[in-house]
């Protein structure tokens, strides 16, 4: 009897085994859990760096505002007409050469010693001495970058230019402020000797200065080295892609050129309309005023600086005006909700991520 019952159990135990289609349901339900719980976790972990992004762009932001305060100038070792110079290298970034002022003493030398390096947008004797250590941990100092977002860039492909600002020379090298993503971060800032009213686009952006011209409020050379690298941050995204890429990879001093248009709308603020601009079509309004006398720019979580696929490149349908703030490509005037005319940011239609600061 005992046998015979256990004999029994065991067939039922048999019988009660999963089937191959029940086992085959099982994994289907574990795969669709899987697909909906990790893009969740994927997007809140993109909305903490987002988050962590804006946070140690501010203290940045703040502290240059602090110094501009103290020392009646923007941060920059370099001039910004020198980084901008049409001879210059594009191998320093502006944020390198804001990041020699705000980082305190220690960091510069007049001659060569263990554990330095040259730098300098142009390549010669303007180029000082540095101890890239000290970017970090300088005395006096206004602004000291988390050590985990100081990160060199290793290959020439992430940093386009002199050798002697990039990383492709070998140890020791400076260390650039990345954002969370491991992407450099670009800061534009706003040349102070040029002043008056702007009566065309490439007098508030430029992609150089020209030595004995007028100048314009923003040049984009500054930021070549990186807008034209190939291989950017930890995703290695190009830049230079003609499909997926950056609006802003190549800037002309033409007025119609595309690029040129797209750093005007990233620079200049979305309500500052030009006073009599009012009535122009959008691709002729221009900014009276900018976002800021230094913006912080970081690409965001696709790694593209305003790039081509996004939702606002779209929308553009061909080129980011800075007069999209104003008036639809129709040139409709932009309305709300309830059908007000209103401005809007066309930046918010990128998931780049820009903080501006400065007076």
């Amino acid at each position: 009897m005992i046998t015979r019952a256990g004999s029994d159990r065991v067939a039922a135990a048999a019988g009660r085994a999963f089937t191959l289609v029940e086992l085959l349901v099982v994994m289907i339900i574990i795969a669709l859990v899987i697909g909906i719980v990790l893009p969740a976790l994927g997007g809140a972990r993109d909305i903490a760096r987002k988050a962590t992004a804006s946070e140690i762009m501010t203290q940045f932001t703040t502290a240059a505002a602090s110094f501009q305060n103290e020392k009646r100038r923007v941060p920059g070792y370099f001039s910004t007409r020198e980084m901008a110079a049409q001879n210059a290298t594009e191998g320093m970034s502006a944020m390198e050469n804001a990041l020699l002022d705000l980082a305190g003493d220690g960091v510069i030398y007049n001659q060569d010693g263990p554990g330095r390096v040259r730098v300098g947008p142009i390549t010669g004797a303007s180029q000082v001495f540095i101890d890239p250590n000290m970017l970090m941990t300088g005395s006096g100092g206004y602004f000291t970058a988390p050590a985990k977002y100081m990160v060199a860039q290793i290959r020439g492909s992430q940093q386009i230019g002199d050798p002697g600002h990039t990383d492709a020379e070998g140890q020791p090298q400076m260390p650039d402020f990345v954002d969370p993503w491991g992407a450099p971060l670009l800061l534009w800032v706003q040349d102070e000797l040029t002043i008056g009213p702007v009566s065309r686009m490439s007098e508030f952006a430029a992609a150089d200065y020209q030595a004995g011209q007028t100048g314009a409020r923003f040049y984009w050379r500054p930021n070549a080295c990186f807008l034209r690298a190939t291989s950017t941050g930890r995703r290695s995204v190009d830049q230079t892609d003609a499909e997926k890429g950056s609006l802003i990879t190549q800037v002309t001093n033409n007025d119609n050129d595309a690029g040129l248009n797209a750093l005007v709308a990233l620079t200049g603020s979305p309500t500052g309309l030009k006073p009599g601009d009012e009535t122009l079509a959008h691709n002729l309004m221009k900014p009276a005023s900018a976002r800021g006398r230094f913006i912080v720019h970081s690409a965001g979580s696709n790694g593209v600086f305003l790039g081509r696929q996004e939702r606002g490149a779209k929308a553009a349908a061909g080129t980011l005006y800075y007069g999209l703030n104003f008036k639809t490509t129709s040139n409709a005037v932009q309305t709300n909700a309830d059908g007000e005319k209103t401005s809007i940011d066309v930046l918010s239609g990128f998931d780049d991520i820009v903080v501006a600061g400065g007076n």
